[in-house]
């Protein structure tokens, strides 16, 4: 634990990963409902 990664706390590091699966999720979602318009 003694490694940190430029400097971050985990807290910043968790927010920025929930961030991003939130991103992913969106994502996905509006692609899948392109291609149920797009069929």
């Amino acid at each position: 634990m003694g490694n940190r990664e430029d400097g971050k706390n985990p807290d910043v590091l968790h927010r920025e990963h929930r961030d991003f699966k939130l991103f992913r999720y969106t994502v996905n979602t509006v692609r899948t409902q392109l291609e149920q318009i797009g069929h």
